[in-house]
């Protein structure tokens, strides 16, 4: 019997980080294996057609939870709704976010439109599911300046972030959908993806009581450290600091050096290596993140 039949899974994430792990992750289970897949996505990209999507029309950024779609489409579909159009017109846009755009707009409900979506080009069952609905610009706090945008956050992604937080049109708190305390509550193991520390895992996590359900949780929570990551034991530091005591049980790494800090610091955690190198670039590698999820996973108890 696969010791992962019959469990419930839930990504949280954003950006390549997240929609690269996602394909060999559904791939890793044989046909006669049933499972529940279900990701949280940040919504709070502001660069690109994203961010041109969202400062004309006020709504959560759509690109990477487009990118999540593609990345569970059909090979022919992927390439469809990741076409990037040339013209002056429709320039940056992708054909994805031009697609979920007016599902919103017809929907009035991004949960809606991304069901909708999904019908027509999800290749494998998933609930994708957004970080909020709510129209929100993250902000960094970093050496006495305020940093406002995920993609000018981004360029701090090796500095020390003092803090991180949302900042609303009409200054209230981020509400999390309801649907998301539900998922959260039913899986058995939460991943943290790999991607940007701060404007990708810690972005999908932050909306209203999110962080309090995922404690409240007995899934086995696991992250993945970014590849070629620097100053992680700092922002695991952060992360604890910023959610008040919230900690993976696991940290799956091909970066074998930080082991001893990491038990030394924060003993309760697991370390556990793979080696997700890619050789070509600088992503996880698609063939060993299978192996990963298909020969390893079910070992961390």
């Amino acid at each position: 019997m696969n010791p992962l039949n019959r469990k419930s899974f839930l990504f949280f994430g954003g950006g390549s980080g997240l929609s690269n792990i996602l394909k060999p992750f559904v791939n890793s289970f044989r046909d006669d294996v049933e499972y529940n897949l279900s990701i949280i996505v940040s919504t709070f990209d502001n660069g690109g057609s994203t961010g041109k999507l969202r400062s004309e029309k006020k709504i959560p950024a759509l690109g990477d939870l487009r990118k999540v779609i593609s990345s569970l489409s059909s090979e022919s579909d992927y390439i469809f709704l990741e076409y990037r159009f040339l013209n002056k017109l429709l320039s940056p846009h992708t054909v994805g976010n031009i697609i979920l755009e007016n599902f919103l707009n017809k929907n009035k409900s991004l949960i809606k439109a991304i069901e909708e979506m999904s019908s027509i080009y999800l290749q494998y069952k998933a609930t994708i599911l957004p970080a909020t609905e709510n129209y929100a610009d993250l902000v960094a706090a970093v050496d006495k300046k305020i940093i406002f945008g995920e993609k000018d956050i981004e360029k701090y992604e090796n500095k020390r972030i003092d803090d991180l937080y949302f900042q609303t049109i009409d200054e209230k708190k981020l509400n999390t959908p309801i649907s998301n305390f539900d998922v959260i509550k039913k899986s058995d193991y939460i991943f943290f993806a790999p991607g940007s520390f701060y404007t990708s895992i810690l972005a999908s996590i932050l909306p209203h009581n999110s962080i309090d359900a995922i404690k409240l949780s007995k899934s086995k929570k696991i992250m993945f450290q970014n590849l070629e990551e620097k100053n992680f034991i700092e922002k695991l530091k952060f992360f604890f600091n910023k959610t008040e005591g919230l900690l993976p049980d696991y940290l799956i790494s091909s970066d074998i050096d930080i082991e001893d800090e990491l038990k030394r610091i924060f003993p309760s955690i697991k370390f556990f290596y793979h080696d997700f190198t890619n050789k070509k670039m600088i992503v996880h590698d698609y063939k060993k993140t299978m192996n990963f999820f298909e020969k390893k996973l079910g070992f961390l108890n």
